[in-house]
């Protein structure tokens, strides 16, 4: 996975390449955005989710730190609203 800041993510690897679009928040804070979006990148990876899955997840996470002040996601609700949110698309 390669972070594309403000512009998303790019995934490759053996079962294709995705580019996945966060959704337009109002930025409150950028610190731990990075951290965010490997923990999110991690969880899917040990949890044996999709591809797919795991980009839409590491990505939303992200948007979501950037959209607080506070550090940590504590609403699944609030990221599963995120992730739905999430532009996912092929990369070609």
């Amino acid at each position: 996975m390669i972070s594309l800041g403000a512009e998303g993510a790019l995934w490759v690897n053996a079962s294709g390449e995705w580019i996945a679009k966060p959704p337009s928040v109002d930025v409150v804070s950028t610190v731990g955005a990075g951290d965010s979006m490997v923990g999110g990148l991690i969880y899917g990876l040990l949890m044996r989710e999709s591809s797919e899955h795991t980009l839409r997840l590491a990505t939303a996470v992200a948007a979501l730190a950037v959209s607080q002040s506070n550090v940590g996601i504590t609403d699944r609700t609030q990221l599963a609203a995120m992730m739905a949110r999430v532009d996912l698309k092929p990369f070609n």
